[in-house]
């Protein structure tokens, strides 16, 4: 859902629009994975949210690497433990649509998620001046 400040764009931009969009940005907030390792190579601070992946091997040293504290499973990090590790929880910790308790555990506990986050980015220095002009995507 987009909500007042951020946005979902999954399946609304290029790669291109994409790196523009990260490049432009104060900061990115997302799940492991292609989005958060762009914007690392490109300098952009992140707040990485890990589910299954392991933020010691995944994690960069200057992103806040989170995992959901209120997730009890065993096995975590599982990734490539079978062949089916990111489609499913290989512990079958799910909810009834499926979504692995790793990643349903953030909302239990998103007033830390929140507090942290908020945090991080307050850290960072000032943002940019509204006056810095933009690149805009070729």
């Amino acid at each position: 859902l987009d909500e007042p400040g951020g946005a979902n764009l999954v399946g609304r931009t290029t790669v291109e629009e994409l790196v523009w969009i990260i490049r432009n940005a104060r900061g990115v907030l997302a799940c492991e994975g292609g989005t958060v390792h762009l914007a690392a190579h490109l300098g952009v601070p992140t707040v990485v949210l890990f589910g299954p992946t392991d933020p010691v091997y995944w994690g960069y040293g200057a992103s806040l690497n989170l995992v959901a504290e209120s997730c009890a499973c065993p096995r975590r990090p599982c990734e490539f433990s079978d062949a089916g590790w990111h489609l499913r929880c290989v512990e079958g910790r799910e909810d009834e649509h499926g979504h692995a308790e790793c990643m349903t555990a953030f909302l239990d506990d998103a007033d830390n998620l929140v507090a942290r986050t908020a945090d991080f980015f307050l850290e960072l220095s000032p943002p940019k001046d509204a006056s810095t002009e933009r690149r805009s995507p070729s």
